[in-house]
């Protein structure tokens, strides 16, 4: 672009001509470059001011840079450029504060609050001695700025000046103050902190900052602020207890104060829990209100648990109440309906579960209750209400649920079927004749479960398993291959191999997944054969599952079909077939990786790079170098992070030329961080 070019453009009624000028900006002088920054940074669209704050970051060592823009703050005509040159001089950090500090110095009107804010977004702490300075003076508007920018930058320093603008006549500025303090996560000592809570502007933000405190004197200020009509202040008092509760040697002193807590408090808290608008508010609220032994936030706190909104600490609070939780648990959970509900059977299982492994007595009828409630769940029409049952009951169930259990198995969901197969499994392992009880009268039926069959094994487990193998149900056949893969004797290679012929696809691919199972003895051979033969199907899915596992057999019958196969124009056929070959360390590899190399998909072309790679043929950096000038962006981005380890001048040679040809971003970033990693940047 030339230097006449330049006002026109910038003049265009167009924004996208601006940005598109002002993104081209490298290719005009450097002081004109300078003038378009500073004219775009100004504009009236908010596209081009950010096209120009991009560039002007980017730019950063330019010359006269920091001074134009430190000049645009100060000026008072237009907002948006002094907006956007904060943000940049933001941006650049600590590259920008001796400049704001010397103008800051200097500068004895009204746009030395600008400065300040400016100072505050570079988030230099060697800033903070300056910002000190000007809190501790008289002028409110600086003051505030100074409070503003302390608190960006952070650290024990900018805190320091932070709280020593805690006693100031201001409570707007006490508020900022503390407000910044809050926002850095700071500990403010409880004598600093205590006469705000008597300031109504700046009670709010000091009751969180009391969180912070560990100091026992904060306890009881906390519980009463928790019955404050305000929302905020007993939101905020909520927090802060939470906080003291989690991280101090206060527990106990907390949950003795919470115990005579007033009804009015707990209604507001309960009210936050109810409320969507602040999350965290509403699991403060929560874990205080379990704290306090509060039975009628249990179904609030179902239902956040239903939208899986139930933070760690919340659950770790319901097992530290103990059994006398389970049955006023139980009790909500009748009263909720669909997720909560499910939810709630699932909890109880596990929290009682919890408790009897710690031997922590629960007494029998609580136990009694728990497992009414989870078959009641199990017998449930509400599909969350039924599967929340299942999922509790796989800790607590008996032989009389195998039957039960069973039938559900048959369901056609899959949720429930993982389910049921969960507990099955469970129960197996304390009542298997029962569960293989179950299992014979409903495969008598025409119904069958192979993952449970598998697990349990057995002198039936192969009859039972090959049978299923002619379900109608496609989902059937597939796991009962599954469970013959489990089994994984010479019969189950056999008949995995006639589910290699199955009429559905999934089945297939399945079968030879699991024919790859059979690396020794006789069943090697029967999935050599079988897969072997499956190899020409019409299938690419069927194809690449039976490439893959022949290279995982490694039998070398396969290599020649194989390597047939690396040409096949379905790039998955073609990336299992060359990952069959490189795992089986076929001979003849690099005639086929040149095959490879000139395959129409990307994928394919990428996969034989980092095979050849591996392997290290005398032909490497010839490969990589031909790779660098691929038609597609990402092998040649690839071939560039591979030459930026080899060890070779004339792939540094070949970096550099390429980067001087190179349009692609993300391919010249590849190639500059491969000569930074080779020194030849």
């Amino acid at each position: 672009m030339n230097s006449i070019g330049v006002p026109a453009a910038l003049q265009s009624a167009d924004p996208e001509t601006r940005r598109r000028m002002v993104a081209a900006i490298t290719d005009v002088d450097p002081e004109q470059a300078l003038n378009v920054i500073l004219i775009a940074l100004g504009d009236v669209d908010w596209r081009v001011r950010k096209e120009a704050i991009r560039v002007a970051t980017e730019s950063s060592k330019r010359g006269g840079l920091v001074a134009r823009l430190v000049e645009s703050v100060v000026q008072g005509e237009n907002v948006a450029l002094r907006n956007a040159a904060i943000e940049v001089l933001g941006n650049l950090g600590a590259q920008s504060t001796a400049a704001l500090l010397e103008t800051l110095e200097k500068n004895r009107s009204t746009s030395r609050k600008f400065i300040i804010n400016a100072i505050g977004f570079t988030a230099d702490p060697a800033a903070v001695p300056q910002l000190r300075e000007v809190a501790s003076t008289e002028d409110a508007n600086e003051v505030a700025a100074a409070i503003d920018a302390l608190a960006l930058i952070g650290g024990h320093e900018a805190e320091d000046a932070l709280r020593r603008c805690l006693d100031k006549d201001s409570a707007y500025l006490r508020m900022a103050a503390l407000s910044g303090l809050a926002k850095l996560g700071a500990r403010v000592p409880w004598q600093e902190v205590s006469p705000l809570l008597k300031d109504p502007i700046t009670k709010r933000v000091a009751l969180e900052i009391l969180g912070r405190t560990e100091h026992q004197e904060a306890v009881p200020e906390l519980v009463q602020a928790l019955d404050d009509p305000s929302v905020h202040s007993c939101g905020a008092a909520a927090v802060a207890l939470a906080q003291l509760y989690a991280k101090s040697s206060l527990s106990p002193c907390i949950r003795q104060s919470l115990g005579s807590l007033h009804p009015s408090a707990r209604l507001r808290l309960q009210n936050i829990v109810n409320s969507a608008t602040e999350p965290f508010r509403a699991h403060a609220a929560a874990r205080v209100l379990l704290i306090s032994r509060d039975k009628d936030v249990l179904p609030a706190l179902l239902s956040l648990a239903a939208r899986d909104a139930l933070p760690s600490e919340t659950l770790s609070e319901l097992r530290a109440w103990g059994p006398d939780l389970l049955n006023p648990l139980l009790n909500a959970t009748h009263k909720s309906s669909g997720n909560a509900q499910g939810v709630g059977l699932e909890l109880a299982a596990e929290l009682a579960m919890d408790w009897k492994e710690e031997h922590i007595p629960i007494p029998t009828d609580s136990i009694g209750e728990l497992l009414s409630a989870l078959r009641a769940g199990v017998a449930s029409t509400t599909y969350p209400v039924t599967l929340g049952a299942l999922r509790g009951l796989a800790w607590w169930a008996d032989s009389s649920d195998a039957n039960r259990i069973s039938e559900l198995a048959d369901s056609s969901d899959p949720e429930i079927q993982r389910a049921c197969a969960t507990l099955l499994r469970s129960l197996a392992s304390s009542e298997p004749q029962s569960v293989e009880y179950a299992l014979d009268r409903f495969h008598s039926s025409g119904r069958s479960f192979p993952s449970v069959v598998a697990e349990l094994g057995g002198e039936r487990a192969y009859d039972i398993l090959s049978a299923a193998l002619a379900s109608a149900n496609p989902n059937t056949r597939r796991e009962a291959v599954h469970g013959l893969a489990v089994l994984a004797d010479d019969r189950s290679a056999e008949a995995i191999a006639l589910a290699l012929t199955d009429e559905d696809i999934e089945v297939q691919v399945s079968a030879s997944v699991a024919l790859s199972r059979f690396p020794n003895g006789e069943g090697r051979a029967v999935a050599t054969d079988a897969l072997l033969a499956t190899l020409p199907s019409e299938h690419p899915a069927v194809q690449a599952a039976a490439a893959r596992a022949l290279g995982t057999l490694g039998d070398v019958r396969a290599i020649k079909p194989l390597k047939s196969l690396v040409g096949s124009t379905s790039p998955g056929v073609a990336l299992a077939a060359l990952d069959g070959l490189h795992r089986m360390e076929a001979q003849g590899l690099t005639e086929v990786l040149e095959k490879a190399l000139r395959h129409a998909d990307n994928e394919v072309v990428k996969q034989a790079l980092h095979i050849t790679f591996q392997l290290q043929p005398p032909r490497t950096l010839e490969t990589f170098l031909g790779a660098l000038e691929h038609r597609a962006w990402d092998v040649r981005m690839h071939a560039a992070r591979f030459l930026g380890r080899v060890s070779d001048v004339a792939a540094t040679d070949a970096l550099r030329r390429r980067r001087s040809e190179e349009t692609d971003e993300l391919v010249r970033s590849a190639i500059e961080d491969a000569l930074r990693s080779r020194g030849g940047l």
